[in-house]
């Protein structure tokens, strides 16, 4: 059982309390139902995952029990456009939400949707590249043709998946006449970050543009 008692959160049943970003579990207490630890979440043994954030028992030995105290999902961006749900948030976090919203924003406004934002290009094996721009205070990813570019965004940080959306969009606009979106060497930091599997999804994007089969787009 999860609840809240006086600005106290405890937790008494068999699972973890799944709890928002915006809720009161920064200044919670929990307590661990295998050993009767006490402590906040940060207390705990904290790990990331990819939608969220879990804080387990930091005395807790039992093999067979999983000691976890609480689970905190990621903020959605519509949770983030709710005022009332900043107001919660320690400054310092709330700053942070507020420059993501604004280059989410800016993302939005300026990012790639439709082949036909992309402009006529001159022969027939187009061979691309994938390159990042630092300009101050944003980095920016710049298709290019040669000495030709062809598109500038906002770069994406781990922008694998994003790679593939412009590859389907590139694919789109100039058919079998382009054959390569070659990723730069400064650009392989923020396209592949930490995600374990980046390179391969963009290798295989690359593969299906060299001729692959099937077209790029997925069914």
């Amino acid at each position: 059982m999860c609840r809240y008692k006086g600005g106290e959160l405890s937790w008494k049943g068999p699972q973890a309390p799944v709890l928002s970003y915006f809720d009161d579990w920064r200044s919670a207490v929990f307590e661990c139902p295998c050993c009767g630890w006490r402590g906040r979440f940060r207390n705990g043994v904290v790990e990331a995952f990819a939608g969220g954030f879990d804080s387990s028992c930091p005395v807790c030995t039992c093999p067979k029990s999983n000691c976890m105290i609480a689970v905190v999902m990621n903020p959605t961006a519509e949770e983030c456009e709710v005022e009332a749900n900043l107001d919660r948030l320690p400054p310092r976090e709330r700053e942070s939400i507020e420059r993501w919203l604004d280059y989410r924003r800016r993302w939005e406004a300026t990012s790639l949707k439709s082949p036909a934002q992309l402009p006529e290009l001159e022969g027939d094996k187009l061979v691309l590249t994938w390159d990042l721009e630092k300009l101050e205070p944003d980095d920016y990813t710049v298709i290019r043709h040669g000495d030709v570019e062809v598109w500038r965004e906002l770069a994406v940080y781990e922008g694998s998946d994003r790679f593939r959306e412009i590859a389907e969009l590139l694919q789109a606009r100039y058919g079998d006449r382009v054959v390569d979106l070659v990723p730069t060497e400064r650009s392989g930091f923020y396209l592949y970050g930490d995600e374990f599997n980046a390179i391969t999804k963009v290798e295989e994007a690359r593969e299906l543009l060299r001729g692959g089969p099937g077209p790029l787009t997925s069914v």
